[in-house]
């Protein structure tokens, strides 16, 4: 939702153009996912064929879509004659999950030549105001699914492999690596290149070792509050001195991507933690809403399709509030038949799969 305000205009200039800054959701659900992620990976340590039943779940749940999206991506854009996705290597990036990898030499030239961080603050440029340009920009979205298929990839054998001190001890060596890498001097994708951002996640996970582990929940609480007040500090150290950042794109300056992009992490996965544990908290149950937890069920797809659908709106009328509100529902209920018709039957179907093979096990085991 943070995001569609971010992406569609007639939202994102409301409130003093607060909505701008709704890229922010992208740092949450890099968190939450990793938190997810991690905790379920928890539970399937020392089970049979764990990875085989990690690796089944993420493929049943993120490919279908994806392939869905990508087809009725490519089949409109050659409709309307864009032919910007039909590049080999925009095609073979999206068929391998490449989108974040841009600029591979140009981060190995960055990290090889040394550079150190500047102190000053960058002059920021005005933000756009939403999405807009051809139907193909809705490919733009994907660059944060890339990340996360790749940690889900390189991330599970850390957990189902390591002991939980030297999984932990792993994730918190990515983050310092990737703070170097940050460092050293961003490139122009450095908001959204894995190699900058793939410690969003790991600070998911490292609050999901926090909870799993034996200390007591006042203790645990304790620390997820420190963690959220010293975040949030320092995010307010970073941006105080670069003045009045409304309507600003303050993931130009090199001050905040080095140090805000963790400071943010650190504060939401402080926010995650304490939501967890305090379960039964008001807020806890503002978030069991029934609007939120049907936003829930339909987020993934919702997020691929919403930039598509606003663009391919903006294609024909000028972005009006009804022609977003238009986008949006036409979104929304895309989202919600794929979720129905398509996206819970294949994870049914993998829930069968996993009962018959317990109730076989049984059954090998009891003979």
């Amino acid at each position: 939702m943070l995001v569609i305000g971010c992406h569609y205009e007639v939202f994102a200039r409301q409130f003093w153009e607060l909505p701008k800054f709704g890229w922010v959701g992208v740092d949450l659900f890099f968190v939450l996912s990793g938190f997810l992620i991690t905790t379920v990976l928890l539970n399937l340590r020392g089970q049979p064929e764990a990875f085989r039943s990690f690796y089944a779940r993420r493929i049943r749940r993120i490919l279908p879509p994806y392939v869905a999206f990508l087809a009725l991506l490519y089949i409109v854009t050659a409709a309307l004659g864009d032919y910007a996705l039909y590049h080999r290597g925009t095609i073979v990036r999206s068929a391998l999950f490449l989108q974040s990898f841009a600029s591979i030499s140009d981060t190995a030239k960055m990290v090889m030549s040394g550079k150190t961080l500047s102190l000053a603050h960058t002059h920021l440029a005005p933000t756009l105001r939403g999405m807009f340009g051809p139907v193909s920009g809705g490919w733009a979205v994907l660059w944060s699914l890339s990340i996360e298929e790749y940690y889900y990839l390189l991330w599970a054998p850390v957990v189902l492999w390591m002991s939980r001190k030297n999984a932990a001890i792993t994730g918190t060596v990515i983050c310092v690596l990737t703070l170097a890498i940050r460092w050293l001097g961003p490139t122009e994708a450095a908001g959204f290149s894995i190699y900058h951002r793939f410690d969003a996640p790991v600070f998911g996970s490292l609050t999901a070792f926090l909870i799993a582990s034996r200390l007591d929940r006042r203790t645990v609480t304790m620390i997820l509050t420190v963690a959220g007040v010293a975040g949030a500090a320092l995010l307010a150290a970073i941006l105080v001195p670069m003045g009045n950042v409304l309507g600003k794109e303050i993931r130009d300056d090199h001050i905040f991507v080095v140090f805000g992009f963790p400071a943010m992490s650190l504060l939401a996965a402080a926010v995650v933690g304490i939501c967890v544990v305090k379960s039964g908290s008001r807020l806890s149950s503002a978030l069991r809403s029934r609007v939120l937890r049907f936003m829930g069920k339909i987020s993934y797809t919702l997020y691929l399709l919403h930039g598509f659908v606003y663009l391919c709106f903006l294609h024909v009328f000028a972005p009006t509030w009804v022609v977003t509100l238009a986008s949006l529902f036409c979104a929304v209920t895309m989202s919600w038949i794929s979720w129905t018709y398509f996206e819970q039957p294949i994870l049914q179907g993998g829930r069968q799969y996993r009962s018959e093979a317990r109730t076989k096990l049984k059954l090998a085991s009891a003979a």
